[in-house]
């Protein structure tokens, strides 16, 4: 069978890249294929090995296959070492997630495609409604992610309650909630707001927290004073800078990035008309959401389905309110899209949809590369 209604598209490696991968890869692919068969959807799993360690066991080799329905396949495609040298920073990374998801998105049969990793599990209620068959060739699909801690991978107990009540974190199209202390991390908030955070964090650098000696008493307002006069310029700087960036975040449209390298769901039409996601040079953060800007000043509606997907939290990859990443990636010259890139590269499509065009080839196409299928 070669017309799928969705293919899902995710990409590993044969490796332990985010930690217990071989449990992960194996729970994952016994959840997809479990829910999917329960609904009776039409749809394949394409799984994506990029620049597998060639002294490792093949990744097809390591997983254990369930039963599948008639309308059903599982894909792994290889892509060998010589594809992922091509790029610079290829010595630093030895996974590149974006451009194997779009060798898997170039291959994709089904009608509409589906790009999430290995790491999602799908909630019933998600898989029933794609089953339905209600999608929009026109839509772009996204919804808000759950995040769990959980490593019961021979667990199998598919509730949604069940889940949430391992659930620590949730991920929304405006902010992002840590529950374990209830703090938000906002994605879209007013300049007021940002104004007021400036401001606060100033004072708080003004304000010496370290005990003091009690002869220090008299002087400390005249202290404070001093420290406000030589450090004013810095505030109306951060606060001139922190006004440009979110005047610029707040003239664009307010698409839900939020985590949506998890779950971005559109028809074959759309990934090919956009041309995939940008196949960067360095790490993957905000190709993702490069990708809904680009497929907007497009003509293309981005829309919320109202189901869950769970993630199972790692210790690697992106934590919101946390740097931690980032001074990670720059410690190892690994080049990256910081905020202020991310909202020029927006301001630069909104100008000319073409900017930062693909090359014919994204994906790799036309190239050969070993598949193995059941």
């Amino acid at each position: 069978m070669d017309n799928y209604y969705i293919s899902f598209v995710v990409a590993t490696r044969n490796d332990n890249h985010g930690g217990n991968m071989r449990k992960k890869n194996q729970f994952f692919i016994d959840k997809w294929a479990y829910v999917t068969a329960k609904y009776n959807l039409s749809c394949e799993l394409i799984v994506v090995d990029w620049n597998p360690i060639k002294e490792n066991e093949d990744l097809q080799n390591t997983l254990n296959y369930p039963k599948l329905n008639p309308n059903q396949s599982i894909r792994i495609i290889k892509v060998p070492e010589k594809f992922h040298k091509k790029y610079n920073s290829s010595d630093q990374l030895k996974f590149f997630q974006m451009q194997a998801k779009n060798v898997g998105i170039r291959r994709a049969k089904g009608k509409f495609i589906l790009c999430t990793n290995i790491d999602i599990v799908f909630s019933e209620e998600m898989i029933k409604y794609l089953s339905e068959k209600s999608l929009n060739e026109k839509k772009i699909y996204r919804t808000d992610r759950y995040d769990i801690d959980f490593d019961l991978f021979d667990n199998l107990n598919n509730d949604t309650d069940f889940f949430m009540s391992y659930c620590t974190g949730i991920h929304k199209k405006n902010y992002s909630i840590d529950l374990k202390t209830n703090k938000k991390y906002y994605i879209y908030r007013s300049i007021t707001k940002a104004t007021y955070e400036v401001f606060k964090d100033f004072i708080l650098s003004l304000v010496n927290t370290k005990k003091r000696k009690k002869s220090h008493f008299l002087i400390r307002p005249f202290l404070f004073l001093k420290k406000l006069i030589i450090k004013s310029p810095i505030l109306l700087i951060n606060l001139a800078t922190r006004i440009k960036k979110f005047a610029t975040l707040k003239s664009l449209p307010e698409l839900h990035t939020n985590g949506c390298g998890d779950f971005t769901l559109a028809s074959q039409k759309i990934w090919e008309n956009c041309d995939g996601y940008y196949e960067y040079d360095g790490y993957s953060f905000f190709i993702d959401s490069l990708f809904l800007y680009y497929a907007y000043f497009k003509g293309y509606i981005t829309t919320e389905i109202n189901h869950k997907i769970f993630h199972v939290n790692h210790s690697q990859g992106f934590i919101a309110g946390s740097d931690d990443l980032f001074k990670s990636l720059r410690e190892r010259n690994i080049p990256y899209i910081n905020f202020e890139l991310y909202l020029e590269y927006i301001r630069l499509y909104k100008k000319n949809k073409n900017y930062l065009i693909q090359k014919k080839e994204w994906g790799l196409k036309d190239k050969i590369l070993d598949e193995f299928r059941i």
